[in-house]
């Protein structure tokens, strides 16, 4: 499980435990402060890694000396442990008093999120990085620069991931009544085989802008083989609001509101424009950024492929909006 930290910024100088005098010797790679979680039974040390995360507020701006409340997204960076690892195979570890220590004393000390220090031989440690320190720091001393490998990103506790059957979600359309998926797959007025393509969409963000008419266009060009709608899931979002936003951009396809966010969660969503292929089945066979034209790695691709009977070529990309 993970477990999402302030990030952590520090200026670090150069280190050798041995003497912190001696004259700094530049290896092209910075020593780094890090958060280590502990010590996996193959030996490598597992890190933290920085991220960038969303937010959505409400923000109140004065136009013309009227106030009016506008929302806007907030990017910010979250330290998520288990995310790197780093063998320690040919690394020395020592304690804070400048001990060396062994690799199983270590482990049994990391029990705990816990600052540590990565560095090469020959570098020495910068004050600002001792204030820092605490009595459980350790410091990973490496011949050469230390080779971080990404872990997978954990499956949010959840979410649905391809080729997984999707839970019957409910959402509200904009004349107010609720419906769910089940319900859309039996309209055979807009899909035959009980197809549907959601995508995450608003009227207040940049990358719907670009997407939409692709969107509409394809909600077009498949009704009656696919059911294509347009989820809205920003909280505070009004039907009245979204309708007359869809007018004014000549917007056909249907839009649905999620304003709780759980079809989102349900699918792992972070961004618009994040797209999902449901087929007659209920099972989830595509979820990524929705892509335009003949590319492989499209929301399109993947629903003809599903029309088809086929095997779906890229079945998940990352979320792009």
């Amino acid at each position: 499980m993970t477990r999402p930290l302030l990030a952590v910024a520090a200026v670090i100088g150069f280190l050798s435990p041995a003497d912190t005098d001696d004259v700094p010797q530049i290896h092209g790679t910075p020593p780094r402060l890090m958060i280590a979680s502990g010590i996996d039974a193959d030996g490598n040390l597992v890190l933290s890694a920085t991220e960038n995360r969303q937010k959505k507020v409400a923000r109140e701006v004065k136009t013309d000396g009227k106030k009016t409340t506008r929302e806007a997204t907030l990017t910010y960076p979250v330290t998520v442990l288990n995310r790197q690892t780093v063998s320690l195979k040919d690394s020395t570890i020592y304690d804070l008093g400048g001990k060396k220590i062994s690799l199983d004393q270590a482990r049994e000390r990391l029990k705990e999120p816990t600052p540590i220090l990565l560095m090469m031989v020959g570098e020495k440690v910068d004050p600002i990085c001792r204030k820092i320190m605490k009595e459980e720091t350790l410091t990973f001393i490496f011949p050469s620069p230390p080779q971080l490998k990404e872990l997978p990103k954990p499956k949010r506790e959840g979410v649905v991931t391809v080729g997984e059957k999707v839970p019957d979600f409910a959402v509200r359309t904009l004349d107010g009544r609720t419906v769910k998926l089940s319900e859309l797959q039996k309209d055979e007025r807009r899909t035959k085989q009980g197809v549907i393509v959601l995508s995450f969409w608003c009227s207040t963000c940049t990358s719907c802008r670009r997407v939409e008419p692709h969107l509409d266009k394809l909600a077009k060009d498949y009704n009656g083989q696919a059911t294509v709608i347009a989820v809205d899931a920003n909280a505070g979002e009004t039907a009245e609001r979204v309708t007359a936003f869809a007018r004014e951009k000549g917007l056909a396809l249907p839009i649905v509101l999620d304003p709780g966010g759980c079809t989102a969660d349900l699918f792992g969503t972070e961004v618009t424009t994040t797209t999902v292929v449901i087929d007659g089945k209920g099972v989830l066979r595509y979820c990524g950024r929705f892509g335009q034209g003949d590319e492989a790695a499209s929301a399109e691709a993947a629903l003809k492929a599903v029309l088809a009977g086929k095997e779906v070529a890229v079945t998940t990309t990352p979320h792009d909006g």
